[in-house]
């Protein structure tokens, strides 16, 4: 959730083949509307008021965006205990997978986006994707499935694993995409990394790649991220 006193702060639901998806608007409370749109999706066992960076909102609404963001299966408000046991959220999410792959969540994003095409203050016509870690695994499936998406940031994730259906997905983006790789990533070796970016079907890709750990990506990265977005879906 964001503190920033600009943003205002909208929750929602959406209902996807029969189930309530629960989601979160933030939109600029100054300035020129309608406003680009981010969907942001959040790493494995946290919601969509846990994004990484923690400032993600401040930052994008900031620039001039609106973000919105929803539970993924298995997490936040669509686990009864509010995802804080990471095993349950791994047992939910990876059931979830194995059923759908990223179809349903891919529908899930579709269904968000009808829904704020409508609103005032949301530019439909100019859609980013923000996702990280497990956010780039289902992501990519979300990207390659809605055309709607004009930009993505992507990364902190890789190939062979989770399996070949993240290579199907990889496939089918095209895309702009800024992917942040690093080098001493502990979940997501450089290897598996540099051959998921290699995937990407996309023309206009950028791999941003810098020392540290999964959780330890700099400010200065995120900063290039946010530049690549205002380029791209926040231009008219």
């Amino acid at each position: 959730m964001s503190n920033d006193p600009l943003a205002i702060e909208r929750a929602f639901e959406v209902l996807c083949a029969g189930e309530t998806v629960p989601g979160v608007l933030w939109t600029p409370r100054t300035g020129d509307g309608p406003f680009p749109l981010v969907l942001a999706g959040h790493g494995f066992t946290l919601s969509k008021r846990a994004l990484y960076p923690p400032s993600l909102v401040d930052d994008l609404v900031e620039r001039g965006f609106a973000v919105a963001a929803i539970d993924a299966p298995g997490h936040g408000d669509r686990q009864p205990n509010g995802g804080r046991d990471a095993a349950a959220c791994d047992r939910a999410w990876r059931a979830h997978w194995r059923e759908f792959g990223a179809s349903r969540i891919a529908a899930e994003y579709r269904a968000v986006l009808d829904m704020l095409a409508s609103e005032a203050d949301v530019d439909a016509s100019r859609i980013g994707y923000w996702g990280l870690s497990l956010a780039t695994q289902y992501g990519v499936g979300v990207i390659a499935a809605e055309p709607r998406v004009r930009a993505a940031v992507l990364g902190l994730s890789g190939l062979p694993e989770p399996g070949p259906r993240i290579t199907a997905y990889a496939e089918g983006v095209t895309c702009p995409v800024f992917f942040i790789q690093q080098l001493d990533d502990e979940l997501a070796p450089r290897d598996r990394a540099q051959a998921l970016f290699d995937r990407l079907a996309s023309e206009d890709k950028t791999l941003r790649a810098s020392g540290g750990g999964h959780m330890e990506v700099s400010a200065s990265v995120f900063e290039e991220a946010y530049a690549f977005l205002v380029a791209h879906p926040g231009e008219p």
